[in-house]
């Protein structure tokens, strides 16, 4: 079982791996789901995803109201689509920040890893799907 867990998590990463952007979907107050695009780390998978986001963002908002999530990784070009459920929650932890940082997050991260704006959305992911174009069906990673 440990060899199929981690042959699967290497089939996710290299369905991932090179998607600069996923969409989010969270439940807003009212039940509604709302997606956005969000900019994929670059982190290692080992079964748990992270997203940047501001503290005060509706988004932080939504996760800690419900944190069943939703993302979605697409690459059209290459007719690659991966669904991952999962349950969200909002972190703050500086050194997980540093080790997933990059130079275009200044833009929104003034202050950097540290900044006092920057949380974290960790998805402990449960479920992660692609389409098996041979069987004709979703197919769990």
């Amino acid at each position: 079982m440990q060899d199929q867990v981690r042959l699967d998590v290497q089939q996710f990463r290299a369905l991932i791996d090179d998607i600069p952007f996923a969409m989010f979907t969270s439940r807003m107050a009212d039940g509604t789901l709302r997606s956005r695009p969000m900019v994929a780390s670059a982190s290692a998978f080992d079964g748990v995803l992270w997203f940047f986001t501001r503290t005060t963002s509706a988004t932080a908002q939504e996760v800690q109201g419900d944190g069943h999530v939703n993302i979605t990784y697409v690459s059209a070009a290459e007719d690659r689509f991966v669904s991952v459920s999962g349950t969200a929650s909002i972190v703050r932890d500086p050194e997980q920040a540093a080790r997933m940082w990059q130079p275009t997050y200044q833009a929104w991260f003034a202050g950097g890893p540290a900044d006092p704006e920057l949380s974290l959305i960790r998805i402990d992911v449960s479920r992660a799907e692609s389409p098996d174009r041979k069987a004709g069906r979703m197919q769990s990673l």
